[in-house]
């Protein structure tokens, strides 16, 4: 079976560089893995849309006002969008697919269009709330957004959510349930590996002989990476050893402030932004790992990673975190969401307990070699994508 994967939005590419890109990479091995045939076409890897979107982002953002300039992108983005659909259509008689996956975006509709066209089961990936866009782009055309989102859900033969808050969501739009699909994110197990060596990084930054609590990801507002700053000013007299390493970019040097401020910089380590292939390296030189917060309907990825590198996860309560991975006690401990003794008290619980982190490491790479590897996580996708060729028939349409 051949499956088309479209990525159009031009912010999008296939690669380790964002949590997107990523997916796409995770459910291209899963149905690799299974005997697919897995061929993406990406938007953001046609040259002339980045050159486009880096003039957009040099010569008008911040020269208009930011309601014009959210309208001028958006209308620029269903531009892209018309102009991908001829991009895709005049390959895909070369390509033959017989399912069309796409990374749902506001207004991608190439996917269904296709589907329409010639008569191909379409599946939309990774769906996003109504008002994600709106809260967090500053977008404008909202009224047009909306009704290209009715569209899509109507014609599209299912939807993935990779959360069951996000599956909700969708039944509450009216979404009937047995078109939405629970696909939560994986890891590639042979490149996050517990033998993988901590050496290299633990002598480049000083962490010998600490107690190093980790965390790997994006330095957005939602993750409240201000709650690890309140965190250490309570732990430095309980575990006087505690040291924490953060791995990613902390663009406007917020976190880095906040440290300075309550004179912490030596209690913190910012490694910057590393390669996803280096991450595991970073990993292995933690004793656990930590997630302060994460959206409600996410599924984050990190999780997946910490698990699987062997160490134990401190993490907040939210469904996202309870539904797919960490059992309490077994592969780390939960803390009440935005609670920073609750998560003082997880932290000092591991500090303290190297048997406990030793169990429950062995315990994290277990359950996600046998639950949430790629391949594991696409079995769901496979059965529906048989039952959409099954239910779609015999009737096709010329690719011409």
């Amino acid at each position: 079976m051949r499956v088309l994967y479209l990525g159009a939005n031009p912010r999008m590419q296939l690669s380790t560089h964002s949590a997107p890109g990523l997916r796409a990479l995770g459910i291209k091995n899963g149905l690799e893995q299974a005997g697919f045939q897995f061929v993406p076409l990406m938007a953001g890897d046609q040259v002339n849309s980045q050159r486009a979107r880096k003039i957009y982002l040099n010569r008008l953002k911040g020269q208009l006002p930011q309601k014009m300039t959210g309208s001028l992108r958006d209308v620029y983005e269903i531009y892209l969008d018309h102009r991908f659909y001829n991009f895709v259509k005049d390959r895909i008689s070369d390509i033959q697919p017989d399912i069309i996956l796409q990374k749902h975006s506001r207004y991608g509709r190439v996917g269904v269009r296709l589907g329409r066209r010639y008569n191909i089961p379409v599946f939309l990936d990774d769906i996003t709330p109504v008002w994600e866009g709106e809260r967090y782009s500053d977008r404008g055309l909202k009224r047009i957004a909306r009704h290209i989102r009715k569209h899509l859900f109507s014609q599209a033969s299912g939807l993935i959510a990779v959360s069951q808050e996000m599956e909700a969501q969708l039944q509450e739009e009216g979404v009937p349930g047995n078109k939405i699909l629970y696909v939560p994110n994986g890891v590639d197990c042979d490149l996050f590996n517990p033998s993988t060596t901590s050496m290299e990084v633990r002598q480049k930054f000083d962490l010998e002989g600490k107690f190093v609590v980790g965390y790997v990801g994006g330095f957005q507002q939602w993750h409240r990476l201000d709650l690890l700053i309140q965190v250490a000013s309570l732990l430095i007299e309980i575990v006087p050893n505690i040291h924490f390493i953060l791995v990613g970019d902390d663009k406007d040097g917020r976190v880095r402030q906040m440290a300075r401020e309550k004179a912490l910089l030596d209690r913190f380590t910012f490694a910057g932004s590393v390669s996803h292939s280096e991450v595991p390296l970073f990993l292995a030189s933690m004793d656990i790992t930590i997630l302060p917060s994460t959206l409600p309907y996410m599924s984050p990825m990190k999780i997946y990673e910490y698990l699987a590198m062997g160490k134990p996860v401190v993490a907040p309560n939210k469904n996202s975190i309870v539904e797919t991975v960490v059992i309490p006690g077994q592969q780390g401990i939960l803390f009440e969401a935005g609670d920073v003794t609750s998560m003082k008290n997880a932290i000092i619980t591991l500090a303290i307990n190297p048997g406990i982190r030793r169990k429950m490491g062995e315990e994290a790479r277990k359950s996600v070699l046998n639950y949430y590897t790629w391949y594991h996580q696409v079995g769901d996708l496979i059965t529906a994508f048989q039952s959409a060729l099954i239910s779609k028939g015999s009737y096709a349409v010329p690719f011409s």
